[in-house]
């Protein structure tokens, strides 16, 4: 087994055609593969299995040396050390491959390292060719000279041999159709003379093969000059001939198609397919070195989210192929009006995130709004649909004083001022509020928890204040962080709210209601956010879950979200109908009053009427207070709606609630919310 190290440069990338190059990889002789990590196959091409007799399927996420013969594996370890521990990023070497039949082949492997900004290995890419018949021939010329011609002329490799004096005596025809001209033009002369060679020192080259008697590879960016000029990216080894005085073999191959090859499976590994632009793993990297330059320096940049205005609407109403058009269209918008080293990817979906080095918030802010004007005024992506396309951006700015915090925190600013701009009625640049930093601190620190399963349901009894049995369960979410941190949702909800992620909790903790309930005899009253109920979709989508599940919906009593940030009431009533029609009910706080708030106690399904603790302790005291309980009971019993005190932590609230003649109550008295099974 031979192995060179090539130049580790890689190729200047070609700009790539729409589609995935499969639909030609598969017509090359070459092998073409990928790796993940260290050992194992990702992908092979159909050449695979002609070379082997292995299918893709059976060859996929195997160790690669299971396919290495036995006596070639000590210096394929060795190989893969030295590119693992990044003493070459790339390799071109030789060995046997076992095929299925127990026979084996010899290959040329060449192969790149892919390395992620941080310098950590993630794969490799390469190729692999059969050279049997090459190492056949190198073998052939130590038996019998003779037979060397005729076996050469059939290779796809052009060969020249070269005699003691440097002279070629032979040129193979695959040679000739590579350098153009005819054999007569190269027999006889100088190998020096006719063979112009950029990027490596051919002549030198050539005297430390014959010096030394060991092969030499002419290097990874060699180019030969052809007859007429022309330069191609050529692969090149001059193999001594045994013996004194016996010359040298030269072999060339034409790699343009291989590299080129290469450099297309590179761009695809960062760049997004559908735009272009980078990919969402390779525009985290840029913001990664974007905070670290600026932490570094001292300095300042600042991060845009930018999101196409109703896209859903474009899918819905025009289709998934005008949507792609109008993607396609709005990212070459935004690229060409950034500044040379700002850097665009695809986010995700329809958002685009854009990072600006060095840039303070107010101009960035004229950024943005130029970048939101070029959209609003571009013409419709399809001739045949009058779309008109706006996108709404969010603006946050990382300052010296701020760097200690993750680069993912300052998206997440971005991405609420991205929320704000929508909320405004969209076409809109929002730049996100430094006094909201302790806030969305918090928000990060539970959606991390969120991310790590660290969310539970805990449940509060409420029992029947005349007969002290079990009637219902309040459920709360709580939070573990990563630091180990128990939080409640009276802690953590506010923020979530602000940040508008609030609807996550809601999404893990709703399903598991009715299903973890500690008894299935009791009503289970949730929350729904302001933030959840703004979202149709979800609500959709979580009522579905429900139905699957089989959940019983009559015991479902909804406790909605502060009153003032909810839908209007038309939108609430089209997102709720469904729950309510499957029997669920709603529990609505005393403080619902005045016009407005009062439609719900004569229009909507009530069931439940919950009394504030605040006004149960001033009714101890204040004969007001106690007139206004007393009265808001009685009105309830009138519209048949069951009453329940909550926060009942004491004695006297008790009694208080007795003498009024409240229906359920709940509260530290009777216990705390506790998870399952406590």
């Amino acid at each position: 087994m031979t192995t060179t190290p090539p130049d580790s440069r890689l190729p200047d990338l070609p700009d790539l055609p729409d589609g995935h190059p499969a639909t030609w990889i598969e017509y090359l002789r070459d092998v073409v593969f990928r790796t993940r990590g260290k050992t194992y196959w990702t992908y092979l091409s159909p050449a695979w299995v002609q070379l082997t007799g292995f299918t893709v399927e059976e060859s996929l996420g195997r160790d690669i040396l299971e396919f290495v013969y036995p006596d070639d594996r000590p210096e394929n370890i060795a190989v893969k050390q030295r590119l693992e521990s990044g003493g070459q990023m790339a390799s071109r070497h030789t060995k046997r491959l076992l095929r299925k039949d127990g026979s084996f082949v010899w290959i040329e492997v060449d192969l790149r390292v892919l390395r992620d900004e941080a310098g950590e290995l993630v794969g490799s890419i390469g190729t692999i060719r059969d050279i049997t018949e090459r190492v056949a021939l190198e073998r052939a010329l130590e038996r019998e000279r003779a037979l060397a011609s005729v076996t050469l002329g059939s290779l796809a490799d052009g060969v020249l041999i070269i005699d003691p004096a440097g002279q070629i005596e032979y040129i193979n025809p695959a040679a000739l159709a590579l350098l153009g001209g005819a054999e007569a033009d190269y027999l006889a002369h100088t190998v020096t003379d006719r063979l112009a060679f950029d990027g490596v020192d051919f002549p030198q080259i050539l005297t430390a093969a014959r010096d030394r008697g060991q092969v030499q590879a002419l290097g990874q960016r060699c180019c030969v000059l052809t007859a007429d000029g022309a330069r191609i990216e050529v692969d090149g080894v001059l193999q001594p001939l045994p013996g004194e005085q016996a010359g040298l073999v030269l072999v060339l191959r034409d790699v343009r198609e291989q590299r080129a090859l290469q450099a297309r499976l590179s761009f695809q590994a960062t760049h997004d397919a559908l735009t272009q632009l980078m990919n969402r793993a390779a525009i985290t990297d840029a913001l990664g070195r974007a905070q670290a330059r600026a932490a570094r320096q001292g300095g300042v940049y600042s991060v845009l989210l930018a999101d196409i205005d109703h896209f859903k609407l474009v899918n819905d109403h025009y289709g998934h192929g005008v949507g792609d058009e109008a993607i396609r269209l709005v990212s070459r918008t935004l690229a060409q009006h950034l500044r040379p080293g700002d850097q665009i990817g695809r986010w995700g979906g329809e958002e685009f995130l854009i990072v600006l080095p060095d840039t303070e918030t107010v101009e960035a802010q004229g950024i943005a709004e130029r970048l939101a004007a070029a959209v609003r005024g571009l013409p419709s992506p399809v001739a045949s649909v009058a779309l008109s396309l706006t996108v709404s951006v969010g603006l946050a700015s990382a300052r010296p004083l701020s760097l200690t915090h993750s680069a993912a925190v300052l998206v997440q600013q971005a991405d609420a001022a991205l929320y704000e701009a929508k909320q405004a009625g969209r076409d809109q640049v929002w730049v996100f509020d430094e006094s909201e930093q302790g806030v969305l601190s918090l928000a990060v620190r539970v959606q991390s928890a969120m991310d790590a399963g660290g969310v539970r349901p805990v449940f509060q009894a409420i029992h029947d204040r005349s007969s002290g049995a079990l009637a219902a369960y309040e459920i709360f979410a709580q939070i573990t962080t990563p630091d180990g941190e128990t939080l409640s949702a009276q802690a953590f909800m506010p923020a979530l709210q602000r940040v508008h992620r609030a609807h996550r909790v809601d999404a893990a903790i709703i399903p598991h209601a009715l299903s973890h309930c500690p008894t299935t005899d009791a009503l289970c009253v949730v929350h729904l956010s302001a933030d959840l109920l703004h979202r149709p979709a979800q609500m959709a989508t979580l009522f579905a879950q429900l139905q699957e599940s089989g959940a019983e919906f009559s015991r479902l009593v909804l406790k909605l979200g502060d009153r003032a940030a909810l839908p209007d009431e038309a939108a609430l009533r089209a997102v709720l109908s469904p729950w309510f029609e499957a029997g669920a009910s709603l529990v609505i706080n005393q403080n619902s009053t005045g016009q407005a708030a009062l439609s719900f106690w004569i229009d909507w399904p009530v069931g439940f009427i919950q009394l504030d603790g605040v006004l149960l302790r001033q009714a101890l005291t204040s004969p007001r207070a106690y007139t206004v309980l007393t009265a808001l009971h009685a009105l309830a019993q009138s519209l048949g709606y069951r009453t329940i005190a909550e926060q009942v932590d004491r004695p006297e609230l008790l009694e208080l609630v007795h003498d009024i003649g409240v229906d359920w109550v709940q509260g530290f008295l009777f216990g705390t919310p506790r998870p399952i099974g406590a």
